[in-house]
Formats: C-alpha cells, structure tokens, sequence
C-alpha cells in the first residue's frame, strides 16, 4: 500500500488518465444493460420453464439477501468513488468489505435457520447469498476503476457476470427445472464477474499491495482507519439497507398473506421495469464521481448543470416507461411470461408510476450522494419503509397485488420529495464556500456524518 493519502487507486509514481465521460458512460451502461437484461432473462427463464410458485421461492431469496448484503456492503463503493481527497487508501475499503462480508453471510446464515424455510428454500438462499457476496468484492474493485473514471472493467466484469448466470440459468432450469440449480448458476457467473472486476486492477504493483494487505495485520485493526471508515459509510449503509427493505416489505407481506404464486406473479411482472433502472444506474454511476469533484471544489454552476440534465433524463424516462405500460403492457407480459401473469395487471401500471418517480428519485440520490450527505438520508428512507409496511398490513389483505401497487406510488412520492429538501440544503451548505486546503482524515469523517460542514 502507499504510505501517503494520494487519491484512490493513484500512485505517488504516477497518475492514471480518465476517460471521457461519454465513453465512461458507454461501458458502464453497456455493462449495467446487459446484467440487468441477464438478471431480468433469469426470472423469464423461472418463468417459461418452472412454476410461478418457483419464481416467488426466487425473488423471496433475492429478498431476504438483499437487504441485508447491502447494509454489510456500507455502499463503499460510492465512498470510495466520491473520496475526490483521497482520505483512505483502497485496502482500507477492500479490508473492511472482507469483514463484512463474511459477517453477512453469517447473519443470512441465521436468518435460514429461523424463517422455517424449506430445504429446499434453504439451499436456494445460501446460494444467493453466496453470489452476492462474491458480487460484492467486485463491487469494491468497481470503486476504485469508478474513482479514477475508467469504467471499461467494469462493463466488461458486469457484463461476463450477466452472460454467464442467464445461460448457465436457462440450461439448468431446462435439464432439472430446479431454483437450486439456477442459485448455483448464478454464484458461478458471479465468479466469472470477479475475475474480470480483478484484471482490471491488477499490475504487478497493485497486486503486491493487496498481498501486502492479506500478510500484515490491517484485516484485524478495527480501531484504526478501518473504524473510521466504518463510522464514515455507515449512514450511507444504513441508507441503501432502508432503500432495499422498502423494496422488499411488500414481498414479505405478498408472501405471508397471499402466497409463493402471486409473489411470483408480482416479481416477474415488476421485473419488467428493470429497463429503465438499468438506464438510471448506468448514468448515474457514471455522473458520480464528477459530481463528486465539482461539490467538492465549489462549482456549484457545474454541478447544478450536470444535475438539471440527469433529472430531465429522469422526467423523459418514467413518461417513457408509463406509455409504454398503457399502450402494450398486457401484451408484454403475455409474450414475456404467459397468461398466468396476464390478469388484473392495474397494480403493472401502479408500480410503472412508482417507478418513474423512482426515476427521478435516483438521480436525486445521486447528486446527494456525491455530496456526501449520508446521515440525512436515512431518517427519509427509514420513515419511507414505516409508509410501506404500513400500507402493506392494511391494504394487501383487502386489494391484493393492486393494494401493494398502491403502497409503492406514496412510498416512491415520499422519498423523491425527501430527497429534494435534502438536496436544496446541500446547495445551500455549498455557497458557504469551501476551505482551501484539504480536511485531515478526522475532519472528513465528521463532516461525513454531519451531512452539514464543508464538502469532500
């Protein structure tokens, strides 16, 4: 590792050339559109080929992993990618992932036991929990190309993962129509993926470093750069863990009241929307480390410009996405999945809207994010899944599938309209001016958790 606080993933021998924005945005998106499609291929291969009760044992272990990996994840990867001062150095991140990690799977591991899900069901999550993990450590390595603006490895590892999973998937369902077998296809292409995501750091540099990391004893120093860095992306954490449980309540509740077949129809029919947050995220990723830099040095021109032009993106996306649902929607699912997820589908066009507003939403959280304003997120995210559980206890029992469709429209107005005030208040901070020489590494981290002092 350096021994000085240069920026992530550049060496005091050097530094490394970004690429354009524009291509950056090419590889990421391509990447993100092929894994996302693959992802979404997965659920209509389950669908074409299984049982609807199969895609609900499915997206029920998606929905008991996700949470739950994504609060371990901290989000370093956004930490790591908006660091524009270069505060911690990549093993600090790649040493604490490690660590929570494995305390995810521990945890998920737990939750197996005392959900009193099948065998079956057992397998499947252990499985998933697996590839997320493996994902997960690619994600950190996404961070550091991510900080230096070259995402072309990142494509290129997003879009192995994607390939591999979905074949390997359709083959597996087709020869023993079995969810298991698909959970270990996807924790193969989730090692393909890594593999890529590691050939894009490695130089025979680099790769002393992270051997200098597994020898020395920084994986076991909690109390030192570790800790802080854990106190620093924690808030954020929290956030992406509250963003996840508030996507997955209503699955939960779908489950308990009204069966594995209609989580199933739910899952398969909302997987559909995965297009457009494919789109979202690939900008998104993409924008965040300039957002990043021009927070961080006071361009408030710069940033509300790059900020306007990704919310327009947002308004044209879920107009888009809302049209498309009225005009072909049923015929859509029809030829996707068959007519046993073609029935009442009002509560299709109820979380299309959602997710339009999650469109927007996004972007927002983007350029908050690139603010580094992680605390002031979570009371939001936190009240936004009371909203949900809520609305699920109350309405599901009555209005079924359309009642969660319901529950995700205020959920999703709550949290763009939150995300907005915290927004207009890292504007605000932003015209106070900004020190000129950089923070120390305990000025950073306070600033982090406040959400209110100078930006990074």
């Amino acid at each position: 590792m350096s021994t000085g606080p240069t920026a992530p993933g550049i060496t005091k021998a050097g530094s490394v050339e970004a690429l354009p924005i524009w291509r950056n945005f090419s590889w990421i998106f391509l990447g993100t559109v092929i894994y996302g499609i693959c992802q979404w291929g997965i659920i209509v291969a389950i669908a074409k080929l299984g049982a609807s009760w199969q895609v609900g044992q499915y997206a029920l272990a998606l929905a008991i992993t996700a949470p739950v990996m994504l609060l371990a994840n901290l989000q370093l990867r956004q930490v790591l990618a908006t660091d524009a001062r270069g505060a911690f150095h990549f093993g600090d991140y790649l040493s604490l992932r490690l660590l929570t990690s494995a305390g995810a799977l521990s945890v998920i591991g737990v939750l197996i036991v005392v959900l009193g899900l099948s065998s079956d069901g057992r397998i499947v999550v252990f499985l998933v929990a697996t590839a997320k993990a493996i994902d997960s450590l690619s994600d950190i390595f996404f961070g550091w190309l991510q900080s230096t603006e070259r995402m072309h490895a990142i494509g290129l590892s997003m879009g192995v993962n994607g390939c591999i999973s979905l074949l390997a998937s359709i083959l597996v369902m087709y020869l023993t129509h079995s969810v298991v077998a698909v959970g270990v296809a996807s924790a193969v292409g989730s090692s393909a993926g890594f593999l890529v995501a590691l050939s894009g750091y490695s130089s025979s540099r680099r790769l002393r470093e992270l051997a200098g990391i597994a020898k020395s004893s920084r994986l076991l120093d909690i109390t030192g750069p570790l800790w802080s860095l854990a106190r620093l992306s924690l808030p954020l954490g929290a956030v992406m863990f509250l963003i996840s449980l508030n996507a997955n309540v209503p699955r939960y509740f779908i489950q308990r009241d009204l069966g594995a077949g209609q989580l199933g129809v739910y899952a398969a029919v909302g997987y559909v929307l995965i297009v457009g947050m494919t789109l979202i995220t690939s900008v998104g990723q993409a924008a965040i480390p300039r957002l990043a830099k021009y927070y961080a040095s006071g361009d408030k021109t710069a940033f509300l410009k790059l900020v306007r032009l990704l919310l327009v993106l947002g308004c044209l996306l879920a107009l888009a996405a809302i049209l498309l649902v009225e005009i072909a929607g049923r015929d859509l699912v029809l030829l996707l999945y068959g007519r046993e997820y073609a029935g009442n589908l009002e509560f299709f066009r109820l979380l299309t809207l959602a997710a339009g507003l999650g469109f927007i939403g996004s972007f927002i959280g983007y350029a908050v994010t690139a603010a580094r304003y992680f605390l002031a997120q979570a009371p939001l995210y936190a009240a936004a899944v009371g909203v949900t559980a809520v609305g699920c206890a109350l309405l599901l029992p009555r209005y079924g599938l359309t009642g969660a469709g319901w529950v995700a429209v205020g959920s999703a107005a709550l949290m763009l309209a939150g995300g907005a005030a915290i927004l207009v208040v890292a504007l605000r901070t932003m015209e106070t001016g900004l020190p000129a020489s950089r923070p120390s590494r305990s000025s950073t981290l306070s600033e982090g958790l406040q959400g209110t002092g100078s930006a990074r």
